[in-house]
């Protein structure tokens, strides 16, 4: 009788972790990823850009940045764990 009770309970702590591991919604994606990805598509060697805040909500991280040297600026959402991004872009 025990060791049926013990196969139980190790298999239903199996099962537990199994399911639980699955449901991470953890971020694949850290926030220097995303902030990266901002600056591989604006920034430019002699234009840089400057990362005004970083917000992270909603599995999207919402990045906003300017650039001062020609009053540009934006706003990049990006999903942290498939990587998607849309973008508003608007120079002065």
């Amino acid at each position: 009788m025990k060791s049926g009770f013990s196969s139980l309970l190790l298999t239903f702590m199996i099962l537990t972790f199994l399911v639980c591991s699955g449901c991470s919604d953890g971020p694949i994606m850290t926030e220097d990823q995303a902030i990266q990805i901002v600056k591989d598509e604006y920034d430019a060697p002699y234009f840089p850009i400057k990362i005004i805040s970083v917000k992270r909500a909603d599995g999207y991280y919402e990045i906003i940045w300017t650039r001062d040297s020609n009053c540009e600026g934006g706003t990049m959402k990006i999903n942290a764990l498939t990587g998607e991004s849309e973008a508003e872009h608007r120079i002065c």
